[in-house]
């Protein structure tokens, strides 16, 4: 072979293994990295309940949580839309390029008696957003009455033609709102504004909707699960209650706020969170707590999936009360310091949080059926481990080994969930690992956890 002739083919051949070893470097990088992400989210199902699932709420995705927002007060975006009713809304779509995430679901408040804003209605729906209503009686509950104006706001809602979340009186465990004080009368208007809203207007959830606190009457005011389609609670994170210095706030975590409304309330309804938002400058302080948001905003968004799976919906109610000269407290926006801002666009940035009325996290295991499985959890019945493999890039293939043995493949969400047969194993320890590939088999991640067969 001429000189030439050799030397081509020893750059072809250089050339090659440059390429193969560049494929594997760029596989095994990204093998590394996904390795670096958090644990899978693994689920205890028992099988005798999955035969017997309880039906959805309106509404209410299967799994993962609505991702909500109020903006129309936040001084930061500039863009506006103004309704043929000459309403003034801000636009959507600036707030989601700075969040860098489309949400689901935009509120606006509504005074009872007031025209419904069917042409804003009907603008959010035809971009596949739930559109949620704060429906306040100010005047106090008599207002509310069996009259032409419900049914005709019936009638308007229905031909919205939107998937709307009706939240009738909220907050009416505090005395703050005029609609407190009777809950008797509260439940009578709360059931016929629902009845009313059931018959004609079916494309309407009920949201019943209390403050986090005080917790005292808050079961006095419930109008009866016939009544309502959804528990809703209001929380917000401050540095002092009131904007009181004998009332600090700082320590009370967002998981706290919501544990009573979610451990009373979660196992006969699906909950939203329909206002929550955490202050980053205080104006009793007059100063600057960054922290304190970026911290509450990363714990709440991600404890919803971990702790509270039957949250179903969360709203950030983004807005600058300091500018509002009937507020002057906090500033709860996301927009207004870039720092915050990461820290929700971090917090949203996972598949958990559903964007559209067709979103739907299908990999995630139906909450209400499913506890996480901790290290050393006992079985003792028949029981379905499911798996979320969604944070793992490329992730498309899921292998379940049982004390070193393959148990189950699954290459599709449907099929990412082993079964245990309680009965059939020997009491005592056992170990599970499950496996993450990509299309090409290649390994993504790979987790092992001890648990035990209990008689």
């Amino acid at each position: 072979m001429p000189q030439q002739a050799r030397w081509a083919v020893a750059v072809a051949v250089s050339f090659s293994v440059l390429v193969g070893l560049v494929f594997t470097w760029a596989r095994d990088v990204l093998s590394f990295r996904n390795e670096l992400k958090p644990h899978l989210g693994l689920y205890l199902s028992p099988l005798a309940t999955q035969q017997n699932p309880v039906n959805l709420g309106k509404f209410e995705p299967s799994s993962g949580c609505i991702l909500g927002a109020y903006i129309d007060l936040d001084p930061n975006l500039k863009r506006t839309i103004k309704m043929e009713d000459g309403r003034v809304h801000k636009v959507p779509e600036e707030f989601e390029a700075l969040t860098e995430k489309k949400h689901g679901m935009y509120f606006f408040y509504m005074g009872y008696g007031k025209p419904f804003p069917i042409a804003w209605v009907k603008h959010l729906a035809a971009q596949d957003r739930y559109v949620h209503v704060a429906l306040e009686p100010n005047l106090g509950i008599s207002q509310v009455q069996n009259d032409a104006y419900l049914l005709q706001l019936a009638k308007d809602m229905k031909a919205s033609g939107a998937k709307i979340f009706l939240r009738f009186a909220s907050e009416m465990n505090g005395p703050w709102v005029k609609y407190h004080g009777n809950p008797a009368l509260y439940r009578q208007t709360f059931k016929l504004m629902s009845k009313v809203m059931h018959k004609h207007a079916p494309n309407v959830a009920m949201v019943w909707c209390p403050y986090f606190q005080p917790t005292r009457e808050i079961p006095d005011y419930y109008p009866g699960d016939d009544a309502v389609d959804w528990v809703g609670v209001n929380m917000y994170s401050v540095t002092y209650f009131n904007q009181n210095a004998k009332t600090p706030g700082q320590h009370m975590k967002p998981r706290d706020m919501l544990r009573w409304m979610y451990d009373t309330y979660s196992y006969r309804k699906p909950l939203m969170i329909c206002e929550y938002a955490t202050t980053h400058f205080s104006a009793l302080e007059d100063n600057a707590a960054v922290n304190f948001a970026v911290n509450n905003i990363t714990e709440l968004y991600s404890d919803l999936p971990k702790e509270f799976p039957r949250v179903k919906a969360i709203n950030y109610f983004d807005t600058n009360n300091l500018e509002l000269s009937h507020r002057l407290n906090n500033d709860y926006t996301v927009t207004g310091n870039s720092v915050v801002l990461e820290a929700y666009k971090r917090a949203i940035s996972s598949g958990y949080y559903l964007r559209s009325t067709l979103d739907r996290d299908s990999t995630t295991p139906d909450s209400r059926r499913g506890v996480r499985l901790d290290p050393g959890a006992q079985i003792r019945e028949a029981t379905q481990i499911s798996v979320d493999p969604s944070e793992f890039l490329g992730a498309q293939y899921v292998r379940f080994y049982i004390d070193g043995g393959l148990a189950h493949e699954g290459n599709d969400a449907t099929m990412w969930a082993c079964r245990i047969e309680a009965d059939e194993m020997m009491p005592g320890e056992h170990t599970l690992e499950i496996t993450v590939l990509d299309g090409t088999r290649t390994l993504l991640h790979r987790e092992k956890v001890r648990f035990f067969i209990a008689r």
